[in-house]
Parts: structure tokens; C-alpha cells; sequence
């Protein structure tokens, strides 16, 4: 799955995975790393390691938490336009996607999806 959403996802520069984040920060607005980790569903090292990607790309930046040991990260405009370019092309991939399977095999592959992200939890 991962394959064919970066395959469509290709001409805006970006993964699924990060495309993914800077939604959630779209969504959620300025969020720690760890509370961003928990929204998206990725464990913090490696939430830590696509946001390094992403702020080398200017499409989202840091700045200091409520709490001093925490750093937050907002999306930056880049990030927006990045998004803007990107979301056409993952709605084909969805419309794709539900072309393909029917919308009952779709709503069936998201849900074990969602059941074996629990199991590696």
C-alpha cells in the first residue's frame, strides 16, 4: 500500500508518510513530536527521523514547547503548498484505490490495516 500511494504521490516530492504528518499538523496545528508521534501512529524515533526530512525540506519547523524539554513543529508555508500540490494526487490514489477493490473490500483492507498496527504496537 505504502508503494502505490509513494508511486501517485511521486510528482509532489513527497512520501505518504510525510504527506501524512504534515496533514495531522494541518489538523491538529502545532504539536509536540510525541504528541504528533501518537496522531499519526508512528513510534517517536522514527516520527523524529521523517520530521528531520521535512524541516531539511522547509516544509515544517521546530520551536520550543510549553515544557523545556519538548520542541513543537508547525508546518511552514512551504509545507502548506507541498500539501496543496499533493492532496489531488493522493484523492486519485483513494478514488483508485475504491475503483479497484469496491467500497466494502476497502473499508474491509483498512480495518485489518488498522488491527495490525495495533499487533505491532
Amino acid at each position: 500500500m505504502t508503494q502505490f500511494y509513494d508511486e501517485i504521490l511521486a510528482p509532489s516530492g513527497l512520501k505518504v508518510t510525510q504527506f501524512s504528518i504534515l496533514r495531522a499538523i494541518q489538523r491538529c496545528g502545532s504539536l509536540s513530536i510525541t504528541a504528533l508521534a501518537e496522531e499519526v501512529g508512528l513510534d517517536r524515533t522514527t516520527m523524529g527521523k521523517n520530521l528531520q526530512v521535512l524541516e531539511r525540506d522547509g516544509l515544517v519547523a521546530f520551536s520550543q514547547g510549553e515544557d523545556r524539554r519538548e520542541r513543537s513543529v508547525h508546518i511552514t508555508t512551504a509545507g502548506e503548498q507541498a500539501v496543496a500540490f499533493a492532496l489531488p494526487l493522493w484523492k486519485h490514489a483513494q478514488e483508485t484505490l475504491t475503483a479497484t477493490l469496491g467500497e466494502e473490500q476497502l473499508t474491509q483492507l483498512t480495518s485489518l490495516l488498522s488491527h495490525l498496527s495495533v499487533v505491532q504496537s
